[in-house]
């Protein structure tokens, strides 16, 4: 029962109460939280207090996690606390919010306790508390005078859809990305899975024969022969044949404005209405992904010899990780070209040398719209 417009659904459960394998928040649902939203203290420099008294006069949050969050989740994001102390611990007053400089977005109401040992499971969107998850966020906890209590900071990927970002073990250990969600109840090990036996599987792309159905022609190139990385954590696309156009990405950065260079070769301009970009958020067999592509629209052409520099928030609205990659697909939607980076090599940048046909490396100065080095 919700007592408000605002008020989330919530699972309380008790450690007793088993494992669960349900990726479904609402499952069990055994308590009502009276989540109030903002609570009209956020940005306003006015200190929060709870209004709550304990015997002691003070409550005491140790043991207080943030133990899992599924920032894709289905139908709704959520994200979990454990109690990894010997008392119940009352949460009236306690905020959560997914930016630490507004602690106050959302607040814990009265009756709202966690047992000892135990889960509870908030649901998180904009019907419920006034904001969702994203792909690269955090979610973070706060008591009543909005003094931080802990944290969940994952990266982009780290909480796919149909999988979590996870302690383990609960309550103590190194979040991680899990296979399978267990919202209000103790978080599950991954598999391990044995790269190198043909066989995809957990959290493997491909593994050697095995493509999972993929080919060059499905990757959007005009032909070749796709085969698996040996780490089984992508494909190598080296044996694919991209377009004829020679239009590719010659330079790229994971730091500042995120850029994106391509350079043309061809002795003429070229009309680039309806190409596009993509880093490796996209996926596209989901809709949903679809900020992580940038189409280039009418009237936008690339000089004969030229450069043009595509700009994060000006031009895409996607950032380029540590670890990202970059595809170039033409107005066809077959692949003219794509780069694929290790942590860190595109900072400050990684382009070609030399420009347009020589191999991709870490660039020590950024030229962008101009010779690399």
């Amino acid at each position: 029962m919700r007592i408000q417009r605002y008020s989330p659904i919530l699972i309380v459960l008790a450690a007793a109460c088993g494992e669960s394998n349900s990726t479904d928040p609402d499952a069990g649902v055994s308590a009502d939280s009276g989540v109030v939203q903002d609570a009209g203290f956020a940005d306003s420099g006015v200190e929060a207090d709870s209004g709550v008294e304990t015997d002691a006069g003070v409550r005491s949050f140790a043991g207080l996690v943030v133990n899992e969050v599924a920032a894709a989740g289905s139908p709704d994001d959520w994200f979990e606390l454990y109690n990894g102390s010997s008392e119940a611990i009352d949460l009236e007053g306690v905020h959560f919010s997914d930016d630490p400089d507004r602690p106050l977005r959302a607040t814990f109401g009265a009756g709202t306790v966690i047992e000892a040992g135990g889960y509870l499971v908030q649901v998180v969107s904009d019907a419920e508390v006034g904001f969702g998850l994203g792909s690269d966020e955090l979610v973070v906890i706060f008591d009543p005078d909005g003094v931080e209590l802990d944290r969940a900071d994952w990266p982009e990927e780290g909480s796919p859809e149909t999988r979590s970002w996870g302690r383990i073990p609960d309550g103590t250990g190194d979040f991680m990305t899990l296979d399978t969600p267990t919202p209000g109840a103790a978080n599950v090990a991954n598999e391990p899975s044995e790269c190198g036996n043909d066989l995809v599987e957990a959290r493997e792309v491909c593994d050697g024969a095995d493509l999972a159905s993929e080919s060059c022609e499905s990757l959007g190139y005009a032909s070749g022969t796709l085969t698996c990385n040996a780490d089984c954590e992508g494909y190598d696309v080296s044996g694919c044949v991209v377009g004829t156009l020679q239009v590719f990405i010659n330079e790229v950065t994971s730091t500042g404005d995120d850029q994106i260079e391509l350079i043309n070769l061809e002795a003429t301009d070229v009309d680039l209405e309806g190409w596009s970009v993509t880093d490796d958020g996209w996926d596209p067999t989901d809709p949903t992904t679809d900020d992580h592509r940038y189409t280039l629209p009418t009237g936008t052409t690339i000089g004969a010899g030229g450069y043009l520099v595509l700009v994060k928030n000006f031009d895409h609205l996607f950032g380029l990780g540590g670890s990202d990659s970059v595809t170039l697909y033409d107005a066809a939607d077959a692949v003219a070209d794509t780069v694929t980076w290790a942590t860190d090599a595109a900072d400050p940048s990684y382009c070609r040398s030399p420009d347009g046909t020589g191999a991709f490396m870490t660039c020590a100065e950024q030229t962008f719209g101009a010779a690399n080095p």
